[in-house]
């Protein structure tokens, strides 16, 4: 994997070749989704998914939709947790990497990024929290239901996030499990107000799902030449537009309100209706 050179474009701190990478990243059945640039002085930029990367959850990006995410430039992530099979600890000081390397495996899965250090585990094959400032202290579990940002992104700092050994196959096979005892240990400290955030999202999307539940399935030949299009459509304003959910969010609803639809739509049918919902301010899912 050739390694980027760092050129700026205008306050974007861009990395180009990215959709090579991201090919490769797939190559070791890693989930690769695209993340806006950081832009020099602003520390929360370069970390945030673009689109839908909750649709990945259900499957990697294929060769097509991973040239639509790449297309822009972009800073590269992984789905953590089961999609991708692993696992990172991410210490943003000292103190917090000091507590990785006294409590956790060593591990030759490890990168840089622009304040710290992420030390990447295999999943274990039981479910792995994504939880913020763990301890008081600046240590982030990246697991399922979350992602990581990863080299060779860059940060707002200036800095490359860069691999300390190039991840391959036979490295990752080097790579040990994440422990889960010491889940036991993390569960005792209290939610961040990250994690009690996340916590309510969860209630909305799940006050969504059982609403459209109640929905007509959406069936061809119901409701006119059009009927089956407008009702997955009523659906998607529902959850876009009654409930205020994101698209990422609207996701998991709208799989299951499509179990009930005859033919099936497809996953990116779903998605660009979603997407539809969020454009057209006239659809209203009452």
């Amino acid at each position: 994997m050739r390694e980027a050179r760092e050129r700026e474009s205008g306050r974007s701190i861009i990395f180009p070749n990215m959709l090579n990478v991201a090919r490769y990243y797939r190559s070791l059945g890693w989930t690769p989704i695209a993340a806006d640039l950081a832009r020099a002085g602003e520390p929360r930029s370069g970390k945030v998914a673009k689109r839908a990367w909750k649709l990945f959850e259900l499957g990697p990006p294929n060769d097509r939709e991973l040239q639509h995410m790449f297309k822009d430039p972009s800073n590269i992530a992984v789905l953590t947790g089961k999609p991708s099979g692993i696992v990172f600890a991410d210490g943003d000081s000292p103190r917090a990497i000091d507590w990785i390397k006294r409590n956790l495996p060593e591990t030759p899965l490890q990168f840089e990024t622009g304040r710290g250090e992420q030390f990447g585990f295999k999943y274990p094959g039981s479910q792995v929290p994504t939880k913020a400032h763990l301890k008081d202290i600046e240590l982030d579990l990246r697991g399922d239901g979350g992602y990581s940002v990863v080299p060779p992104s860059g940060h707002f700092t200036g800095k490359q996030y860069r691999w300390l050994e190039k991840p391959t196959k036979k490295l990752l096979e080097e790579t040990p499990v994440f422990p889960t005892e010491i889940l036991a240990d993390v569960r005792k400290y209290g939610p961040s107000s990250v994690t009690v955030e996340i916590e309510d999202r969860v209630q909305l999307v799940r006050r969504a799902m059982a609403y459209v539940a109640k929905m007509d399935a959406a069936i061809e030949g119901e409701g006119g030449s059009a009927g089956r299009h407008n009702r997955a459509m009523r659906v998607a304003g529902a959850l876009i537009q009654k409930f205020k959910l994101s698209i990422s969010e609207s996701l998991g609803p709208f799989v299951s309100f499509n179990e009930k639809c005859f033919p099936k739509f497809s996953d990116r049918e779903l998605l660009h209706k979603l997407e539809d919902a969020e454009k057209n301010l006239g659809t209203r899912g009452d």
